[in-house]
């Protein structure tokens, strides 16, 4: 049966040198310590409260807000109280930012799956982008050949 074990027989040990001393650092007297940029930029704003309060009147101030009946298109609405709201604007305008279907999207990718066969499966992403927007461009009339 063999061991694993490693062993070591008659190294010489020989004691690592010890660095010199350095001489010890001047002391400084206590100095008024004015941040760098780095620890202002972490330091919370004196009014930091204050803003969690603004937001929250922001949401009691809108839902205080008497229905004007029906908006033929919300997003003037809030570009014109976004002064008022700006949080609750900006949050607006990210919702609306997203599509309603994804039909469009899956058109896109129906009609790139035919484009990418077997004998086509090494198009750069450029290559494909291009050829799907000259496609589209071609369909609506924006070119013409």
């Amino acid at each position: 049966m063999r061991s694993n074990s490693l062993h070591v027989t008659n190294m010489p040990t020989e004691r690592p040198r010890q660095p010199s001393p350095s001489p010890p650092l001047p002391r400084s007297t206590p100095s008024t310590h004015e941040p760098n940029p780095f620890e202002s930029f972490l330091a919370l704003p004196e009014d930091y409260n204050l803003q969690i309060q603004e937001t929250a009147d922001e949401y009691e101030e809108y839902i205080k807000l008497s229905p004007q009946g029906e908006l033929e298109n919300p997003i003037l609405w809030w570009r014109d109280n976004e002064f008022r709201f700006p949080n609750l604007a900006q949050m607006a305008f990210d919702l609306f930012a997203i599509p309603a279907m994804s039909s469009e999207c899956e058109r896109v990718f129906s009609q790139t799956k035919l484009l990418i066969t077997d004998k086509r499966n090494r198009l750069s992403d450029l290559t494909i982008e291009a050829t799907e927007c000259l496609k589209h461009w071609l369909q609506v009339g924006v070119i013409t050949l």
